[in-house]
């Protein structure tokens, strides 16, 4: 009995453990999942895609069929190309927006920056040594010009009254300049009922530092150069959230050294707007939601285009909410929720702010736009159509012999327009997402206009186009030809500036 026992078949052997049953469906499952939601992401990334590109040639063919495009194929062709690289550019942010907002965010590339910190906050990093440095080359570039200007018309005074006569000349320091010293008004008799197109945050300040110097030109200065110092440190700490030292500083070098930045020392706003972009940004990369939209209601109140900050720091949002909600924290995710898209609405108060002004003068919140176009022919169109005119007025310069124009004028604008596309296409992987998309909704906007002078300028305070600029410098060859290209860029456009060609 005891061996047939011995030789029974255990069937319990044969059943497996409850515990067991499933170990390869488990492990295979979060794979499953994964693939799944990587899946659903890419339906999601290409057909967004899909609809922009989409988009970007209705608007195009649109624009071709009633926007009374040039006739001439080269002007033709031109728009094509502007269009071409700025649809390029929307396509290829979709997959590293989605990417950020899934998860794959750019955390891997952030320094620890532990090491190369001590407790004393100027040991490590050269805060001092970037804002004096930004400051001594803006008043190098002015040198430079003003020598040249002594070359070619002689002694007319001395440095600063040189600058004086040609900003006054040139520029639309005399509206700022104007609004400091007299404020806003509405009698249509004085040539400055004009001034209300422009935006009161910096001729205050100026008019508050000249309470202190005495003199509303010189205050000026004061506050373009310490506001584009300030800007320098900060665009140094922001690069650094990012990227080590050493590519740090090369971005914030690249900054100022964009063909505009020559306009960063002048009575013009551009210093203080630049500061004001950068360290609202710094601010939302912080994850200080609240003081980033305090300060982006500043910029706004600085220059219009400053409301658009909203777009990085809506874009951040939803990637910081994203994240909270991965981690299964469902309290802090409405907390900061609620928290943080209030705050939001604080960066439109700088605009409101600018229309209750318009109000107060003129009985009319948009009279602004009124003036613009009645003066300036200025409103909204599509950035094809300035690609257009641009370059159908640079052959039509260039044809008339009138070179200043071309010089000045023409070729800047054409440059500026299609280098800043090409350069940030082809970094627009390695850029940070919410940086790309709100240069692309920049670049719309402020190109966009109707009867575009300014797009050196306007580009000028697009801070992505550094880090793109930094981005593809990496090689130290590479570095030195594009700083040299850079720098004389730069002096070309500040020596046109100096001798009165329509540097605007």
């Amino acid at each position: 009995m005891s061996k047939n026992r011995d030789n029974e078949i255990n069937i319990d052997e044969f059943i497996p453990d409850e515990n067991d049953c499933g170990i390869d469906e488990i492990d295979i499952a979060p794979s499953i999942a994964k693939k799944e939601k990587r899946s659903v992401k890419n339906v999601v990334v290409m057909t967004i895609s899909i609809i922009l590109a989409i988009a970007v040639c209705g608007c195009y063919v649109y624009w071709l069929c009633t926007g009374n495009p040039a006739t001439d194929a080269f002007s033709r062709l031109s728009a094509f190309a502007c269009a071409a690289l700025f649809g390029l550019c929307a396509v290829f942010a979709v997959r590293p927006v989605a990417d950020m907002f899934s998860g794959t965010d750019y955390n891997d590339l952030v320094v620890n920056d532990k090491k190369i910190r001590s407790k004393n906050f100027f040991d490590n990093h050269p805060y001092i040594t970037v804002f004096a440095l930004v400051v001594i080359t803006r008043f190098l570039i002015y040198v430079i010009a003003y020598f040249v200007c002594l070359h070619e018309n002689g002694y007319t005074g001395g440095l600063f009254e040189t600058l004086r006569k040609t900003w006054q000349h040139s520029t639309d320091s005399n509206s700022y300049i104007g609004i400091a010293e007299n404020w806003y008004t509405n009698d249509i008799t004085l040539d400055r009922y004009k001034h209300i197109v422009f935006f009161p945050m910096y001729p205050l300040l100026v008019k508050l530092v000249s309470f202190v110097v005495g003199d509303t030109f010189a205050s000026a200065i004061i506050v373009s150069n310490v506001c584009a110092g300030f800007a320098g440190v900060f665009m140094y700490q922001l690069a650094l959230v990012d990227m080590p030292k050493k590519d740090a500083l090369r971005v914030t070098k690249y900054l100022f050294l964009l063909p505009a930045a020559c306009f960063f020392g002048t009575h013009m706003s551009e210093s203080l707007f630049l500061m004001l972009c950068v360290l609202c940004v710094l601010f939302v990369r912080k994850k200080n939601f609240i003081l980033a939209c305090i300060v982006g209601a500043f910029a706004s109140f600085t220059r219009s285009p400053g409301v658009l900050l909203l777009v990085p720091i809506f874009i951040e949002f939803v990637a910081e909410q994203c994240r909270i909600w991965r981690e299964g924290d469902k309290q802090l995710f409405w907390k900061k929720f609620w928290q943080r898209g209030f705050s939001m609405l604080i960066v439109p108060v700088g605009i409101v702010a600018y229309l209750v002004i318009n109000y107060t003068v003129w009985g009319d919140p948009f009279y602004f736009m009124e003036i613009q176009k009645s003066n300036w022919s200025q409103s909204f169109g599509w950035i094809f159509n300035t690609a257009s005119y641009l370059v159908s007025y640079l052959q039509s310069y260039f044809e008339q012999g009138r070179m200043n124009l071309v010089m000045g004028l023409s070729i800047p604008n054409v440059v500026c327009i299609f280098g800043s596309l090409a350069i940030m296409l082809a970094t627009i992987k390695k850029q940070r997402p919410s940086y790309t998309i709100y240069f692309l909704v920049y670049f719309f906007i402020v190109i966009g206009v109707q009867w575009l002078l300014s797009a050196p300028r306007y580009l000028s305070v697009a801070f992505p186009l550094a880090f793109a600029l930094g981005l593809l410098t990496k090689n130290k060859i590479i570095d030195i030809i594009v700083t040299i290209i850079c720098i004389l860029f730069m002096l070309w456009y500040a020596i046109m500036l100096a001798l009165g060609y329509p540097v605007y």
